[in-house]
């Protein structure tokens, strides 16, 4: 805005210097039409100039500079158009137009106007009180008719809002002002509640105990946030007692899958402990029994103690960590996946990025290996063009490595700078080091005084690993 009030302002300064030109001079004398029309010029230039330069002393430098509050658009369009209609109606005064008489003209208008206009005007005016109580603001979450949907623009007839479907909600301010409505800001966690139900004949405690610590590493979770469980009611036809999760989601649009991956950990934590879901009396149905867990001895060594064999299985993105039980005894893989990676202190956010994007994807997000393909297709088509497909495709048929499909199609981008911002897309889709059934590991304490396998492993998915202990070497000799 400062720099239109300059561009008017030596448009101002220029158009004053003919008027002085044209007066002294005596130029088009006989033309009293140019005459009145340079004045007018310079009168209009210097009207925007003062316009432009008060609209950036209120909205610029006093609303964000000194009070630190970013102006809305809706607040913008109203300031403008107040000092538009106050510096016209000085430009029509001087010019010797009956101001009163127009006032008083448009004020029986307006009323005319403000009569067929009702909504629009109401919309108008419940913007306008939203905007100065700053209490909705773009990038706020509102719960409006039983749907979540992030505010994306303030208007001064509506409010632009997008769905979690990606559908796009246009709402009239004056809906919005007449209805109660649940705002959840963009810069705080937002808490949920999950339910779960558990027997009877667990301790509460016990159970509090287990699930307060079960979710430090859900990236999509604050962690600076207490986690508080506790039991709700009782469930006499499962035998159970029902249990409120309490968490924090630092985005509240996750808020649906994050209750279901709180569930979800729950399920593999207490399953560790021993405790499973609650049962009803009425439909009693079968445990389910895992192949890889009837008989691990195949991915055992020859050296185990008999008796020594424990069997832990683990979620989706979950860090596998044990009790002191397990210190100084050895772990194998049974069944699933997991990435090996260093020990990570710190969540990205705890990091000091605070932007969504620093945030992992959720494991429910997880790439299929075409939409991987395709993304890359994609992102090599912003280099080269269409003839990416091609070059995908025939390089995924003849190469079963993803990493090393990216050097391949990589070397038929020919600008480094695009080249680099290739890769950097395609390494993003990489995942750590991932091992398989058959891994071994040793279990000891981490700096940060967790009990891990070295290396830290991170489940992929259903993970199911046994820990056990080897026989002595003197007492195998012995034997």
């Amino acid at each position: 805005m400062i720099r239109a009030a300059l561009v008017f302002a030596v448009a101002a300064l220029l158009a004053w210097a003919g008027v002085i030109a044209i007066q002294n001079l005596d130029l088009f004398a006989e033309s009293r039409v140019l005459r009145d029309g340079a004045r007018l010029a310079a009168m209009v230039f210097t009207a925007a100039a003062t316009v432009a330069a008060l609209g950036f002393l209120v909205l610029d430098f006093a609303m964000t500079g000194l009070l630190h509050t970013e102006a809305t658009g809706l607040f913008r369009a109203i300031v403008l158009s107040a000092l538009t209609f106050l510096a016209s109606m000085v430009v029509l005064s001087r010019v010797g137009v009956d101001v009163g008489a127009m006032l008083t003209t448009s004020a029986i208008l307006g009323a005319i106007v403000g009569l067929a206009m009702q909504p629009t005007l109401g919309s108008l005016v419940s913007g306008l009180a939203m905007s100065a109580d700053q209490t909705l603001r773009v990038g706020c979450a509102i719960d409006f008719e039983g749907e979540l949907m992030e505010v994306e623009e303030l208007r001064w007839r509506h409010v632009v809002a997008r769905r979690r479907d990606n559908t796009v909600m246009v709402i009239p301010n004056a809906l919005l002002a007449a209805t109660a409505i649940r705002i959840m800001p963009e810069d705080r966690p937002t808490q949920f509640d999950t339910e779960i139900v558990l027997p009877a004949d667990v301790p509460p405690q016990v159970v509090t105990e287990l699930l307060s610590g079960a979710f430090f590493d859900v990236d999509q979770l604050d962690a600076t946030c207490p986690v508080m469980v506790a039991p709700m009611a009782i469930r006499p036809s499962e035998g159970g007692i029902v249990y409120r999760i309490r968490a924090w989601a630092r985005f509240y649009m996750q808020i649906g899958e994050l209750q279901g991956e709180v569930l979800r950990r729950a399920w593999y934590v207490l399953d560790r402990a021993g405790i499973g879901v609650a049962q009803s009396y009425l439909y009693p149905r079968d445990t389910w029994t895992d192949p890889a867990a009837a008989d691990p001895s195949p991915h055992l060594p020859g050296d185990v103690v008999g008796d020594s064999v424990r069997l832990h299985r683990f979620g989706p993105g979950e860090v596998v960590r044990f009790s002191g039980a397990e210190a100084a005894r050895n772990l194998v893989i049974l069944a699933g996946r997991a990435s090996a990676s260093e020990e990570r202190f710190l969540t990205p956010v705890e990091h000091g990025q605070t932007s969504r994007r620093f945030l992992d994807r959720m494991q429910v997000e997880t790439l299929s290996p075409e939409a991987k393909l395709r993304r890359l297709a994609n992102a090599l088509a912003e280099a080269i063009g269409p003839v990416s497909e091609v070059i995908v495709a025939d390089a995924s048929a003849r190469l079963g490595n993803l990493a090393q499909l990216v050097d391949e199609v990589a070397r038929s981008i020919d600008d480094p700078e695009a080249r680099a911002r290739f890769e950097a897309v395609a390494r993003e889709m990489f995942e750590d080091r991932v091992v398989g059934p058959g891994t071994t590991a040793w279990i000891r304490p981490s700096v940060s005084g967790r009990l891990v396998p070295q290396p830290r492993l991170v489940a992929r998915g259903d993970l199911l690993v046994a820990t056990y202990a080897r026989r002595r070497r003197d007492a195998s000799a012995a034997e």
